[in-house]
């Protein structure tokens, strides 16, 4: 079965992404994960690389290897073939928040351990490089 990509053009990393692939957020203290647990408020420097890493180049790159790896480890696949059989199963209408709530958590395990080793690899270099400069 061939790659699948986002018809919407936001890609295939949530519904609320912006234009450079951010996931939006209303705000960045006390947001809560996937897993629903409270994350730590984030601080001025943490706000400030990410900022960073959001508007640089690399961030498109980091999010060009991580479709890819999915695409190629048969990720992306695996939760359309589980969002289409949510959504053929169901008697009644099911909404986008119906299916995030559905393949959120199996989408965040199902990630490959490879896959997160070599982003938060490129990440980490990222953060590396703005740290000693």
């Amino acid at each position: 079965m061939p790659p699948r990509a986002a018809a919407n053009g936001r890609g295939v990393y949530g519904a609320h992404s912006s234009s450079n692939g951010a996931r939006a957020s209303s705000s960045t203290n006390g947001a809560v994960n996937a897993n629903g647990a409270t994350k730590p408020p984030m601080d001025a420097v943490e706000h400030e690389l990410l900022r960073r890493l959001l508007a640089s180049p690399e961030w498109g790159a980091i999010r060009a290897a991580l479709h890819a790896r999915l695409n190629e480890a048969g990720w992306v696949d695996e939760l359309y073939i589980r969002g289409t059989a949510r959504t053929a199963n169901s008697l009644t209408s099911v909404t986008v928040q119906d299916l995030l709530d559905h393949l959120g958590p199996h989408a965040h395990a199902a990630v490959p351990a490879h896959v997160k080793q070599e982003i938060m690899g490129m990440i980490r270099a990222f953060l590396d490089r703005q740290v000693a400069s």
